[in-house]
Protein backbone atom coordinates (compact mmCIF):
# COMPACT_ATOMS: atom_id res chain seq x y z
CA UNK A 1 0.00 0.00 0.00
CA UNK A 2 1.40 3.40 -0.94
CA UNK A 3 1.94 6.10 1.69
CA UNK A 4 -0.96 8.06 0.19
CA UNK A 5 -3.31 5.04 0.29
CA UNK A 6 -2.22 4.29 3.85
CA UNK A 7 -2.84 7.89 4.90
CA UNK A 8 -6.28 7.91 3.24
CA UNK A 9 -7.07 4.57 4.89
CA UNK A 10 -6.09 5.91 8.32
CA UNK A 11 -8.20 9.05 7.86
CA UNK A 12 -11.20 6.99 6.74
CA UNK A 13 -10.97 4.50 9.57
CA UNK A 14 -10.60 7.38 12.05
CA UNK A 15 -13.67 9.07 10.59
CA UNK A 16 -15.65 5.84 10.95
CA UNK A 17 -14.15 4.27 14.07
CA UNK A 18 -13.97 7.19 16.50
CA UNK A 19 -17.73 7.76 16.86
CA UNK A 20 -18.44 4.07 17.40
CA UNK A 21 -17.10 2.52 20.57
CA UNK A 22 -19.81 -0.10 19.98
CA UNK A 23 -17.94 -1.30 16.88
CA UNK A 24 -14.70 -1.53 18.86
CA UNK A 25 -16.47 -3.46 21.63
CA UNK A 26 -18.00 -5.85 19.08
CA UNK A 27 -14.54 -6.39 17.54
CA UNK A 28 -12.99 -7.08 20.95
CA UNK A 29 -15.81 -9.46 21.88
CA UNK A 30 -15.32 -11.35 18.62
CA UNK A 31 -11.57 -11.63 19.26
CA UNK A 32 -12.12 -12.76 22.86
CA UNK A 33 -14.76 -15.23 21.72
CA UNK A 34 -12.49 -16.74 19.09
CA UNK A 35 -9.60 -17.09 21.51
CA UNK A 36 -11.92 -18.42 24.21
CA UNK A 37 -12.99 -21.30 22.01
CA UNK A 38 -16.53 -20.14 21.30
CA UNK A 39 -17.96 -18.03 18.52
CA UNK A 40 -18.85 -14.37 19.06
CA UNK A 41 -18.39 -13.38 15.46
CA UNK A 42 -22.07 -13.01 14.54
CA UNK A 43 -22.56 -10.00 16.85
CA UNK A 44 -19.51 -8.37 15.27
CA UNK A 45 -20.93 -9.08 11.80
CA UNK A 46 -24.27 -7.54 12.82
CA UNK A 47 -22.45 -4.45 14.11
CA UNK A 48 -20.51 -4.20 10.83
CA UNK A 49 -23.84 -4.40 8.96
CA UNK A 50 -25.17 -1.50 11.02
CA UNK A 51 -21.98 0.48 10.70
CA UNK A 52 -21.44 -0.07 6.98
CA UNK A 53 -24.94 0.32 5.56
CA UNK A 54 -25.75 -0.94 2.05
CA UNK A 55 -25.49 1.87 -0.48
CA UNK A 56 -26.25 1.26 -4.16
CA UNK A 57 -24.53 4.51 -5.15
CA UNK A 58 -21.12 3.07 -4.24
CA UNK A 59 -19.11 0.74 -6.50
CA UNK A 60 -19.30 -1.80 -3.65
CA UNK A 61 -22.81 -2.02 -2.18
CA UNK A 62 -22.05 -4.25 0.85
CA UNK A 63 -19.01 -4.25 3.16
CA UNK A 64 -18.72 -8.04 3.00
CA UNK A 65 -18.09 -7.87 -0.76
CA UNK A 66 -14.94 -5.77 -0.24
CA UNK A 67 -11.70 -7.49 -1.28
CA UNK A 68 -8.22 -6.47 -0.15
CA UNK A 69 -7.33 -5.23 -3.64
CA UNK A 70 -10.17 -2.68 -3.85
CA UNK A 71 -9.02 0.94 -3.59
CA UNK A 72 -12.23 3.01 -3.44
CA UNK A 73 -12.77 5.04 -0.24
CA UNK A 74 -15.40 2.68 1.17
CA UNK A 75 -13.21 -0.38 0.59
CA UNK A 76 -10.22 1.33 2.19
CA UNK A 77 -12.31 2.02 5.30
CA UNK A 78 -13.59 -1.58 5.50
CA UNK A 79 -10.08 -2.96 4.95
CA UNK A 80 -8.77 -0.67 7.69
CA UNK A 81 -11.35 -2.18 10.06
CA UNK A 82 -10.29 -5.65 8.90
CA UNK A 83 -6.68 -4.73 9.72
CA UNK A 84 -7.72 -3.63 13.21
CA UNK A 85 -9.47 -6.99 13.66
CA UNK A 86 -6.40 -8.91 12.43
CA UNK A 87 -4.13 -6.96 14.79
CA UNK A 88 -6.42 -7.48 17.78
CA UNK A 89 -6.77 -11.20 17.07
CA UNK A 90 -3.02 -11.68 16.57
CA UNK A 91 -2.26 -9.78 19.80
CA UNK A 92 -4.76 -11.89 21.75
CA UNK A 93 -3.28 -15.07 20.25
CA UNK A 94 0.23 -14.00 21.34
CA UNK A 95 -1.04 -13.36 24.88
CA UNK A 96 -2.36 -16.91 25.00
CA UNK A 97 0.65 -18.42 23.23
CA UNK A 98 -1.60 -19.56 20.40
CA UNK A 99 -1.39 -19.38 16.63
CA UNK A 100 -4.37 -18.21 14.61
CA UNK A 101 -5.27 -17.37 11.04
CA UNK A 102 -7.24 -14.08 11.04
CA UNK A 103 -8.28 -14.43 7.40
CA UNK A 104 -10.25 -17.59 8.24
CA UNK A 105 -12.21 -15.77 10.93
CA UNK A 106 -12.71 -12.68 8.75
CA UNK A 107 -14.19 -14.94 6.06
CA UNK A 108 -16.64 -16.32 8.67
CA UNK A 109 -17.53 -12.80 9.79
CA UNK A 110 -18.17 -11.74 6.17
CA UNK A 111 -20.36 -14.81 5.64
CA UNK A 112 -22.31 -14.08 8.83
CA UNK A 113 -22.76 -10.45 7.79
CA UNK A 114 -24.07 -11.50 4.39
CA UNK A 115 -26.49 -14.01 5.94
CA UNK A 116 -27.74 -11.45 8.44
CA UNK A 117 -28.28 -8.78 5.80
CA UNK A 118 -29.49 -10.79 2.83
CA UNK A 119 -30.73 -14.00 4.42
CA UNK A 120 -29.41 -17.49 3.82
CA UNK A 121 -29.50 -18.45 0.17
CA UNK A 122 -29.08 -22.11 -0.54
CA UNK A 123 -29.25 -21.83 -4.32
CA UNK A 124 -26.06 -21.42 -6.35
CA UNK A 125 -27.45 -18.22 -7.81
CA UNK A 126 -28.86 -15.82 -5.22
CA UNK A 127 -32.61 -15.44 -5.46
CA UNK A 128 -33.09 -18.42 -7.79
CA UNK A 129 -36.40 -20.12 -7.02
CA UNK A 130 -37.06 -17.84 -4.06
CA UNK A 131 -40.17 -15.68 -4.07
CA UNK A 132 -39.23 -14.25 -0.66
CA UNK A 133 -35.94 -12.87 -1.92
CA UNK A 134 -37.02 -9.27 -1.51
CA UNK A 135 -36.68 -9.35 2.27
CA UNK A 136 -33.57 -8.28 4.15
CA UNK A 137 -33.02 -10.36 7.28
CA UNK A 138 -32.27 -7.95 10.10
CA UNK A 139 -30.89 -10.72 12.32
CA UNK A 140 -30.96 -10.31 16.09
CA UNK A 141 -33.95 -7.98 16.15
CA UNK A 142 -36.10 -10.60 14.45
CA UNK A 143 -37.47 -7.94 12.13
CA UNK A 144 -37.23 -8.00 8.39
CA UNK A 145 -37.71 -5.19 5.94
CA UNK A 146 -38.24 -5.17 2.22
CA UNK A 147 -35.27 -4.50 -0.04
CA UNK A 148 -35.70 -1.63 -2.43
CA UNK A 149 -36.26 -2.71 -6.04
CA UNK A 150 -32.88 -1.18 -6.95
CA UNK A 151 -31.05 -3.14 -4.24
CA UNK A 152 -32.79 -6.39 -5.19
CA UNK A 153 -31.87 -5.95 -8.87
CA UNK A 154 -28.25 -5.12 -8.01
CA UNK A 155 -27.90 -8.07 -5.60
CA UNK A 156 -29.44 -10.64 -7.90
CA UNK A 157 -27.87 -9.39 -11.12
CA UNK A 158 -24.50 -9.32 -9.34
CA UNK A 159 -24.95 -12.97 -8.33
CA UNK A 160 -25.80 -13.88 -11.94
CA UNK A 161 -22.86 -11.89 -13.26
CA UNK A 162 -20.44 -13.57 -10.83
CA UNK A 163 -21.81 -16.97 -11.84
CA UNK A 164 -21.27 -16.17 -15.52
CA UNK A 165 -17.75 -14.93 -14.83
CA UNK A 166 -16.90 -18.15 -12.99
CA UNK A 167 -18.32 -20.34 -15.76
CA UNK A 168 -16.75 -18.30 -18.55
CA UNK A 169 -16.29 -20.25 -21.76
CA UNK A 170 -18.24 -23.19 -20.33
CA UNK A 171 -21.45 -21.26 -21.00
CA UNK A 172 -23.27 -22.00 -24.27
CA UNK A 173 -23.12 -19.22 -26.87
CA UNK A 174 -26.66 -17.98 -26.18
CA UNK A 175 -25.87 -17.66 -22.46
CA UNK A 176 -22.65 -15.78 -23.21
CA UNK A 177 -24.89 -13.20 -24.88
CA UNK A 178 -27.18 -13.22 -21.84
CA UNK A 179 -24.14 -12.73 -19.59
CA UNK A 180 -23.21 -9.59 -21.56
CA UNK A 181 -26.77 -8.31 -21.13
CA UNK A 182 -26.59 -8.94 -17.36
CA UNK A 183 -23.40 -6.85 -17.30
CA UNK A 184 -25.13 -4.08 -19.24
CA UNK A 185 -28.07 -4.19 -16.83
CA UNK A 186 -25.71 -3.82 -13.86
CA UNK A 187 -24.06 -0.85 -15.52
CA UNK A 188 -27.54 0.70 -15.99
CA UNK A 189 -27.99 0.26 -12.22
CA UNK A 190 -24.78 2.22 -11.67
CA UNK A 191 -22.51 -0.73 -10.86
CA UNK A 192 -18.92 -0.73 -12.13
CA UNK A 193 -18.26 -4.22 -13.50
CA UNK A 194 -14.53 -4.05 -12.80
CA UNK A 195 -15.36 -3.82 -9.08
CA UNK A 196 -17.26 -7.12 -9.06
CA UNK A 197 -15.07 -9.99 -7.89
CA UNK A 198 -16.18 -13.34 -9.30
Amino acid sequence: MSKVSKAVSEVLVNQHAQPSSALEQARDSAVNGIMGGYGATRDYAIMLNEYYQADITRPIVHWFDVEHTFKDDFSLAVNAEKKLFYTALNNKAKEKGAVTNPSTYWARIRKAGKEERLGTMSDEIAGEGSEGGDLINEGASGESKERSPQLRYVDELTALYKYGERKGAELPANLLDVHKLVGQALEKCGVKLNMINA
